[in-house]
């Protein structure tokens, strides 16, 4: 019963967050095997879970950055990690240094030490930066430029440059992340015809003047929990071939590259 449960709870987190938790509390649980002096996951401080932070994790992952120590988000989202599989293994609720009791993510100390790290790594010359929203300016010199690159290459390389360009104009109309872009599959395209069945008309046909283009269909992505949409499904998405694109001038790639 309870691993069937668990089965469920792991649909509570994207796949990659989940192994990402995971591994944080198996390399803490193998750290202590070695330097916890008795303790395991159930009784260790929050002063262990500090020192194999500081010691242990920061000086074996590297940054890309001019201190080469991780960066202030990779710190402090590693403690969220081991803080939320604390939690599951019952060790909830505010650390107590008296009793030993509670979540030891969860201290005034790991507190402390999460500010100290961020502010240090900023004198160091750490810069913590959000992403830039894309213009259209540079939206539509970058589609340009792709779009002259894969006319004047072939075979392989013009099929990874439309990829490409497919792929960054389905951002832009869409407003979906990157991540999320990458993992779309061919079952994620629906007719609207008969939504619930996979689109039928993969390979598209060449484009042609004289040959009337698909008139639209749905993207209805069937994963849960994507990063433009967390916790629920992302609603369907209805795609049309653009009005205003000529494509009588066109070097088209062959049958075989589509």
């Amino acid at each position: 019963g309870l691993a069937a449960v668990r089965a469920v709870q792991d649909w509570g987190h994207a796949a990659s967050t989940l192994a990402r938790m995971r591994s944080a509390l198996q390399e803490l649980d193998l750290w202590l095997r070695q330097f916890g002096g008795g303790r395991d996951l159930t009784t260790c401080t929050a002063d262990q879970v500090l020192v194999y932070i500081e010691q242990h994790w920061v000086g074996t992952h590297r940054g890309r950055n001019p201190t080469g120590r991780p960066s202030p988000s990779a710190v402090l989202s590693q403690i969220s990690f081991l803080s939320t599989q604390f939690d599951l293994l019952g060790r909830s609720g505010p650390y107590d240094d008296l009793t030993g009791r509670g979540n030891p993510c969860v201290s005034a100390s790991v507190a402390v030490y999460r500010r100290g790290y961020v502010r240090q790594s900023g004198m160091a010359g750490v810069q913590e930066r959000s992403a830039v929203p894309l213009t259209y300016e540079k939206y539509r010199t970058l589609v340009d430029y792709l779009y002259r690159r894969s006319i004047a290459e072939g075979g392989l390389p013009r099929v990874l440059l439309l990829r490409d360009l497919a792929c960054f104009m389905y951002m832009w109309l869409t407003t979906t992340r990157g991540h999320d872009c990458g993992r779309l599959s061919l079952g994620d395209f629906r007719d609207p015809s008969a939504p619930r069945q996979p689109y039928q008309g993969f390979p598209l046909p060449l484009l042609d003047a004289g040959v009337p283009f698909p008139t639209g269909f749905f993207l209805m992505v069937s994963q849960l929990g994507t990063k433009t949409c967390q916790g629920r499904r992302a609603p369907p998405v209805r795609l049309y071939p653009h009005e205003a694109v000529s494509y009588t001038h066109l070097t088209l790639p062959t049958n075989r590259e589509v």
